[in-house]
């Protein structure tokens, strides 16, 4: 297998080289950030295994009722650079340029790490059909802003639009472009970037790459194949052919699901006067569309009650009378290992639709690329299961079939509605003002082409939607204040302490990093400094798993690996004040979320804000030793000079945020940067819990274990149970403490041994008898290779896992440099090994491996397709039992919680004490605690002054750290 290798740019790249017009100056970084995707190599050892990007259909039905991901095209390329000025944001360029005459934002400087610019994207085209001349795939200005219509408009293109066009067979047998990310460069390259950053010098630039995946369907065989391109800097990219994966892996696309949906057209049209009398409704569709082909009858009747319906709809919150597909996300499964079957569950087209299930389901094999031999494997309808629609209707047309009707129930009567005191108007003015702040409403970029709204195309409804709303509301946070509660704020949030520099480097007190965003990761940060030393080559979210189970087959196939969908291409735009404090920093974010859509731009991706955390407005540290009485604290002394003072330190914190709108599930990504050198990962679940409905079978027949509360708690409105899950968060640290060799220590805890088994005797405090059991005590261990370093929680036995710098050759020190691992979210998987094939990570609290550029990640995009024979086995990682001792090593961190939902998880889960966390902390790195010598330090011997607080210190200097 040829290497990947990335070479330095030509001397004469190595300038800040921007597109014409465009502001190069560090403030224009602020706003428009671009969006990154994270698509190193996936892969076992050894092997690359391709990180696969795409944001993969989801059954929603119409897209009037799906959460809105708010995005523009990227227009322009912006080459990496490097840049060592340190000057803080500035507001003064955004409120510049919101006094624009309504021309697009420019394209900010982008990020080393972030996912393909529009002039890459097509480069990494044009490549590709060097090598396959009939690849389908998105035309940036063919497909956009309005698709041609005529065959003249794009006879020689390859284009969507033109794809599109053909039937389904000829689209499914058809050579198609299914994703494209940035390939991230080797572990080398980026140390000795990093390092010469580090040192102040210029840094060798970074060639960028992509990776593409081509569904290859015109061979005898069809399969997945990926493909290297670059350097995107040329003008003529190389490809380089890499891995092979079976076809039946590939993640559901929008050509298949849309000949899914003509499928089921087909099946409830058939079924529809059942479907009518037992919900008082019918599918949305009455007819497959003619991409289907012959055989089958294209009337157009209006007759079923969804078409009547929604000729006059009633509803604010969508049509009751209509039901609407959505779909279990793995499609090759233990009970049918070399076939690709989807289980299809109705429900009503109201939002939030998730939550309004009705009791039929479909489970559809699709294995082959002839929609016409597609065919329905099993029907769950209200608690029984048959194996065709054919025994269902003679059932039902017979009179032997048991119908329960029902009808639609609203669950969030008057509430799913505008507050009162929401401002509701079509269009936000250029300048609002209020008594606490001003926001500066900055222009926005000019509607891009994105594909039309319809049932068809889910994901074009997603991407659309926002395009009609204003550009959200921008906060001038150091010019803003106007009033004494603004003082206050001003307290809260310095913006003079985060600079934001070219290439997404920030730099926040001590904090030195890069930060981006990956297609199916999400927040991603590189080269992690503090006070001038490594931490962290590389840290952030690597996979995220909601398994689930209940009574119906639908809930039982449940078990969504999110990358597959992508955790960044799904991140959701951020409201200021509801996401975000108002005075934050909002980047936008660049991605190609798939190649059915093409580059786009998420204008509100990640919000930057200092605030007073852990524990909320209060302090980091502190102190207070005024004695109660005259001799009461000073020992007994006359003297107090030992006493009288207190001391503390606010707990500022950079946070670096996203939040992930994966279906019903939102997930709200938190990185904190402390002052104490503590960098904090957490997630904070949200959004509409899954239900399943009830029925008078499905509680007593099916099987021994279905019983009243077995899989979660009822509802008391309607025949509906919320079900248990369990949620896992995993995450990938490559921890370079002061340097890539590193080893690890665990020390472990012990309480008082057995008498029975040890030569001492347990005693009571202060008592002595010469060979009394220790109380409290540790011990230490190393392990010396990966076997011995894969870690579960025992709470008896309570550890702390030490990440150190290596020990040179006469090398002495009474304790090692190290980091510290404390992982607060830890949870035990509840399922079981077979289960867990394709996220075996979860069996771990922790996991260290030897670090590879083979082993970018623990998942991948088709891990979730396939959940029997995963394309990324975790569980090879550590097989070969590298050493791990004085090596560069990675941390392969789990966290999650198991979800049982009650009433108050209505309408959404609140984030309150959902909060999941771990921390790197430092560990005999420093000689104090390294915000001892914070400028926002206060200590006083007047206990007057304390009562009174302090001044404001935003503008002060900490004084330089320096290591043991």
């Amino acid at each position: 297998m040829q290497k990947v290798k990335y070479s330095k740019l030509p001397e004469e790249l190595t300038e800040i080289d921007a597109p014409l017009g465009s502001d190069t100056s560090e403030e224009n970084v602020i706003q428009h950030s671009q969006c990154q995707a994270d698509v190193g190599v996936q892969c076992g050892r050894k092997e690359i295994f391709a990180r696969a990007n795409f944001t993969v259909v989801q059954a929603i039905g119409l897209a009037a009722f799906t959460v809105v991901i708010c995005i523009t095209l990227v227009i322009t390329l912006n080459k990496t650079t490097w840049d060592s000025s340190t000057e803080p944001y500035s507001p003064s360029t955004e409120s510049d340029r919101s006094k624009g005459s309504g021309q697009p934002d420019e394209e900010p400087s982008s990020g080393l790490f972030d996912e393909l610019s529009t002039e890459e994207y097509v480069k990494v085209v044009h490549a590709l059909r060097t090598h396959i001349p009939d690849l389908y795939a998105f035309e940036p200005g063919i497909d956009e802003p309005s698709p041609p219509t005529t065959e003249e408009g794009h006879s020689n293109v390859y284009s969507r639009s033109r794809l599109s066009a053909l039937s389904w067979t000829e689209q499914l047998r058809s050579n198609s472009l299914w994703g494209v990310t940035v390939q991230v460069p080797d572990k080398i390259s980026r140390f000795k970037f990093f390092t010469a950053l580090q040192q102040q010098q210029q840094p060798e630039l970074l060639d960028r790459y992509a990776r593409a995946i081509v569904f290859h369907a015109r061979t005898s065989l069809p399969e997945i194949r990926e493909y290297v391109v670059g350097p995107l800097s040329e003008t003529n990219c190389e490809v380089v052919p890499d891995r092979v994966i079976g076809y039946n892996k590939r993640p559901l696309g929008e050509t298949e699901y849309g000949a899914l949906l003509d499928f089921l057209t087909i099946q409830t049209a058939r079924l529809d006067p059942l479907i009518q009398q037992t919900y008082k409704a019918s599918f949305f569709k009455t007819v497959p569309s003619d991409k289907w082909g012959n055989g089958f009858s294209q009337s157009t009747s209006t007759d079923t009650l969804c078409q009547h319906e929604s000729l006059n709809p009633s509803h604010l919150r969508g049509n009751p009378n209509c039901l609407i597909p959505t779909f279990a996300s793995p499609l090759v499964t233990k009970a049918s290992p070399n076939a690709r079957r989807i289980w299809f569950r109705l429900v009503r087209q109201v939002a939030p639709f998730i939550q309004y299930p009705v009791d039929l389901q479909f489970e559809i094999d699709h294995t082959s690329l002839d929609p016409t031999k597609w065919k329905v494997v099993h029907i769950w309808f209200q608690g029984q299961t048959y194996k065709s629609v054919d025994q269902l209707l003679k059932l039902y047309e017979s009179g032997n079939l048991t119908v329960t009707p029902s009808p639609f129930v609203d669950m969030y009567p008057g509430q799913l509605e505008p507050a009162p005191s929401q401002f509701e108007g079509a269009d936000m003015p250029s300048m609002t003002t209020s008594p606490h702040r001003t926001i500066i409403q900055s222009v926005g970029p000019s509607s891009a082409a994105i594909p039309k709204s319809s049932p068809l195309n889910p994901f074009g409804s997603l991407w659309t939607k926002q395009q009609k709303l204003k550009r959200s509301p921008i906060v001038n946070p150091a010019y803003s204040i106007q009033t004494e509660a603004d003082t206050v704020r001003s307290r809260l949030f310095k913006a003079n302490r985060i600079h934001l520099l070219p290439n997404r480097r920030i730099r926040y007190q001590h904090w030195d990093f890069h930060l981006t965003m990956h297609r199916d990761s999400g927040l991603r940060l590189y080269g992690v400094h503090f006070a001038g030393q490594s931490l962290l080559a590389e840290a952030g979210l690597d996979e995220t798993v909601t398994a689930y189970w209940g009574s119906s087959p639908f809930m039982q196939t449940m078990t969504s690996l999110e990358s597959m969908f992508g955790v960044g291409a799904m991140s959701s735009e951020l409201s200021p004040g509801v996401d975000c404090p108002y005075e934050s920093i909002f980047l936008s974010v660049r991605m190609v979320p798939n190649a059915e859509i093409g580059p786009q731009r998420l204008r509100n991706g990640i919000c930057l804000f200092e605030w007073l955390v852990d524990p909320p407005s209060g302090p980091l540290r502190r102190h207070f030793e005024f004695p109660v009485t005259s001799s009461g604290a000073s020992g007994g002394t006359q003297s107090a000079d030992h006493t009288n003072f207190a001391s503390g330190l606010a707990a500022r914190a950079l946070v670096v945020r996203a939040v992930s709108s994966l279906f019903n599930y939102d997930y709200v990504f938190d990185i904190l940067f402390h002052e104490s050198g503590v960098i904090e990962f957490a997630v904070s679940p949200t959004g509409y819990v899954h239900v399943d409905p009830i029925t008078n079978r499905s509680q007593t027949s099916v099987s021994p274990w279905i019983v009243e509360h077995a899989f979660g708690f009822l509802s008391d409105k309607v025949p509906i149970y919320f079900v248990l899950h369990q949620h896992f968060f995993h995450y990938k640290l490559d921890i370079d403490v002061l340097g890539t060799e590193n080893f690890v220590k665990v020390i472990e805890t012990h309480g008082q041994p057995d008498p029975s088994s040890s030569n001492c005797v347990n005693v009571s405090p202060g008592e002595s008898k010469g060979l009394e059991c220790p109380a409290l005590w540790m011990s230490v261990f190393q392990p010396r290779s990966e076997l011995e370093a894969q870690f579960v929680n025992k709470f008896e036995r309570p550890k702390q896992y030490l990440i150190c710098k290596s020990i040179t050759q006469g090398e002495t020190k009474k304790n090692e440099r190290c980091v510290r691992l404390d992982n607060r979210g830890a949870i035990k998987s509840l399922f079981s090994d077979e289960h867990t094939k394709s996220f075996a990570w979860s069996r771990y609290q922790l996991i260290v491996t030897r670090q590879h550029d083979t082993e970018p990640r623990a998942s991948s995009v088709f891990n979730g397709v396939d959940i029997v024979d995963p394309v990324v086995d975790f569980a090879r990682f550590s097989q070969d039992n590298e050493s791990i001792y004085n090596e560069d090593v990675v941390l392969w961190v789990a966290v999650g919680n198991v979800h049982l939902p009650r009433q108050e998880d209505l309408p959404n889960t609140v984030t309150t004490g959902g909060r999941l966390a771990f921390f790197i902390q430092p560990h005999n790195l420093f000689e104090h605690s390294p915000d001892a010598h914070s400028c926002d330090r206060v200590y006083t011997r007047r206990l007057e002054q304390w009562l009174t607080g302090f001044h404001d210190a935003s503008h002060c200097v900490s004084t330089p750290l320096s290591i043991l």
